[in-house]
């Protein structure tokens, strides 16, 4: 296009709306008025429409009063010949009015005695946008009498405009997606009665559910220093710097691994706090980006209302062995311990031996106290209806309770 061309300054306006219109969907009138004036159209309008129902899932309007706008949506969108003639099109199209339909076979149709010359829209330029079926997205622009028809070199700067168009639709639609997850989640994370971090690949905090900001502001052995998560007491500060750089690796390096926590120093009059640590396993970001990932999710709650059925939680956190573990687990879950010795084909000396342990290790004096103290309040992380089964056969398989 030459330097000189009116045209030029138009479009870099017009694909500049569009884009903006990906974020901000009220832009889509003004790309809609900047385009009416140019082609010196009355009208325009972008529209949704599902054509197995014949009905419009979602439309932009520019100078159409609200009075036909509801007339099309409630009857005259199933009479609308234009549509019916865009059926066939597989692909983007965008013509005149008159290169899509003869303009006397127009005129004797319901749509257009009913809905087009009560508006004066005589002459059309249009077509389809995107195609997803049964979806179709529409572009149309009317022109009154007086004005005359429209120009094939006004369906060829349309044509330039579509690709736009239909990029933008996604990218919104993309965007529309992601929203409703980050909602939706966002929802999920207030709703647990723990205090939930998610930390970037510097352990820099980038989100905290309520519960989560309450414990950072008591400042009663876990805190935020310089956006950071860290511990009052210097020693717990050390061993949870080196449990999020893990987490943070794993994360960076998107590989799974099994939780890690810490039970902080005890503070007198607060509670003491109890932090699980995974790592978040995210997709490759974007070369341009400028963001930090999220890689690691922080989980901290409080020593007398935490209950935790993973394993490798229960032997970090009480220097259980693993068999120790997996035993509190199945009791936690409801087992007993004739059960446990009939499914595993253990004699139930033995596991009373290690469930002495058990209670040792975890301060209980009493198997009840022990179920209490695993299936405390807010959550766990491992052990489940189908975990139970789970973990049956994998002990089975092991058979070596020493």
């Amino acid at each position: 296009m030459p330097d000189g061309d009116p045209d030029r300054g138009f479009l870099a306006e017009a694909v500049g709306n569009i884009y903006d219109a990906a974020i901000d969907p009220a832009t889509w009138e003004v790309f809609l008025e900047h385009l009416a004036c140019r082609l010196d159209a009355e009208s325009a309008s972008l529209r949704v429409i599902d054509e197995e129902e014949s009905s419009v899932r979602a439309s932009v309007d520019y100078n159409l009063e609200s009075g036909f706008r509801d007339a099309y949506r409630s009857y005259y969108v199933s009479t609308d010949v234009y549509l019916e003639a865009f059926r066939s099109c597989r692909q983007s199209y965008v013509a005149t009015g008159e290169q899509i339909l003869n303009g006397r076979d127009i005129r004797d149709t319901e749509f257009f005695t009913g809905y087009l010359q009560p508006r004066e829209s005589w002459f059309m330029c249009g077509g389809v946008v995107v195609r997803d079926d049964p979806l179709i997205i529409l572009i149309s622009l009317e022109r009154s009498p007086s004005a005359g028809p429209f120009s094939d070199a006004d369906a060829s700067l349309l044509r330039l405009l579509v690709p736009h168009i239909r990029r933008a639709t996604r990218i919104g639609h993309m965007l529309t997606a992601r929203e409703q997850q980050a909602t939706v989640a966002g929802k999920a994370l207030e709703s647990l009665s723990v205090g939930i971090v998610l930390l970037d690949d510097s352990y820099a905090i980038r989100h905290a559910n309520r519960r989560a900001e309450r414990m950072l502001d008591r400042n009663s052995g876990i805190k935020r220093v310089n956006g950071r998560l860290t511990a009052s007491n210097p020693a717990d500060a050390v061993h949870l710097r080196d449990l999020l750089a893990a987490m943070s690796i794993y994360g960076r390096e998107r590989q799974w691994s099994d939780p890690d926590a810490i039970l902080l120093s005890a503070v007198k009059g607060e509670p003491q706090w109890l932090l699980v640590a995974r790592p978040v396993l995210s997709r490759q970001p974007h070369v341009l980006t400028c963001s930090s990932p999220i890689t690691s999710a922080v989980f901290i709650s409080s020593l007398a209302d935490a209950g935790f059925l993973d394993r490798d939680v229960l032997m970090t956190l009480y220097a259980l062995t693993e068999t120790e573990a997996w035993l509190a687990c199945e009791l936690a879950c409801g087992q007993d311990l004739n059960g446990l010795s009939n499914a595993w084909g253990i004699s139930r000396e033995t596991l009373r031996t290690h469930l002495k342990r058990v209670l040792s290790k975890t301060n209980t004096r009493k198997q009840v106290d022990l179920v209490r103290l695993l299936t405390g309040k807010p959550w766990n992380l491992g052990c489940g209806a189908d975990g139970r089964g789970e973990l049956q056969e994998e002990r089975q398989d092991q058979g070596n309770w020493d």
